[in-house]
Formats: structure tokens, sequence, C-alpha cells
């Protein structure tokens, strides 16, 4: 067997069975173009490509260090990526106005929302007002239908 040349065994060549099965193909080459031919797995050829690796794998950090530092800035500029949310301030004032009186599925068709995108509004409102003493989420405050204007 030469350089350039790799062992393959057959279906039902198992560990301890002999040579018998195994046949000599050659590797796929791993440069194309005007460096076909020139990598040697051994020596010099071993030190270029790890040489590439590590200078592959220290660009890929750069990457995303200016990546991060790009989105960083462009928060602080008061941009946030991503999908801007389907129930804003003022849909989730009439759901939660809504909400003692008529159930979910009525509430999310009035707003042209889905049932599954208003109960993770709503749980998640509910969950922020547990967890924040702060003023500006409060319980809802819900009349008595009686008392209704």
């Amino acid at each position: 067997m030469s350089i350039g040349e790799g062992v393959l065994g057959s279906g039902d060549c198992e560990v301890g069975r002999g040579l018998a099965g195994l046949r000599v193909l050659p590797l796929p080459e791993i440069l194309t173009g005007p460096l076909s031919g020139m990598y040697d797995p051994q020596g010099a050829g071993k030190v270029l490509f790890v040489v590439f690796a590590a200078m592959a794998e220290v660009e890929r950090e750069f990457i995303h260090e200016r990546t991060l530092a790009g989105l960083d800035t462009a928060a602080a500029n008061g941009n946030h990526g991503g999908r801007p949310p389907a129930i804003d301030g003022d849909m989730l004032a009439v759901a939660l106005r809504r909400r003692a009186e008529e159930s979910v599925t009525a509430i999310a068709k009035h707003l042209g929302v889905g049932r599954s995108t208003l109960y993770r509004t709503l749980a998640a409102y509910d969950e922020a007002a547990a967890t924040t003493d702060a003023p500006w989420i409060a319980a809802p405050r819900v009349v008595p239908p009686d008392n209704r204007r």
C-alpha cells in the first residue's frame, strides 16, 4: 500500500476474521486545482494543514467577537433583532380587561392573534406581575358585572 490509498473492509468483515475481506481503495483527493496532489499526510503537509486549521479557528473567534460587538452596539442604539411582538401594550390592555368576562378564544379572535400567542403573553404578564413590585405591572381591575357602564 502506498500514500494516497486506504483500506476498506467488506460488509461481513469483522475484527479477527483475517485480511481476506479487505480491499485497497484510493483515498479522495483533498486538494484540487493547482495544488492537486501536493498534500503529504506526513511531515510538512501535516504541519501546513495544522497551521491552516489554527488560522481558521482564530478567524472564527474574531468573527464571533465582531458579531457580538455589533449586536451590543445595535442594542445600545435601540435596535433589537428578531420578530416584533404579536401583541403590543394596547392589545394586552384590551385582553386583560376582557379576560374576566370572555374566553381566551374569543379575545384572541377579536385581537386577530392565535390562542397560544395570547396564552403565552398572559402567562408572561401574570409571572411578571407576581415577581415584580413595579407599579406599572399591577393586577387588572375587574369590575363586577352589575356595576359596568
